[in-house]
């Protein structure tokens, strides 16, 4: 049986998040990190800026009623749109 890990990291885990961050005066949620703890899922008022580093490659952003996916690396996000709103 497994035990539950009491220690203080989450390695190599998916993590679920939900806290407000920041990062170049953007404001978000985060709903998920990956086990390097970049951001795989978030939504805020407006769309990271260009350059920005901390979310996975591919990630995705809503913003806006658009869903927007980092085509840039994790050290210099760049997010496209890759949805229309309704």
């Amino acid at each position: 049986m497994a035990t539950p890990n009491t220690g203080s990291t989450n390695y190599n885990v998916v993590q679920l998040d939900g806290q407000v961050f920041t990062v170049n005066a953007v404001s978000a949620t985060v709903m998920l990190r990956d086990p390097n703890g970049d951001i795989l899922w978030a939504n805020g008022p407006t769309v990271p800026t260009a350059g920005t580093a901390g979310y996975a490659v591919s990630s995705l952003f809503s913003a806006t009623g658009i869903l927007w996916q980092n085509a840039g690396t994790r050290l210099s996000a760049l997010f496209k749109p890759i949805s229309n709103p309704q």
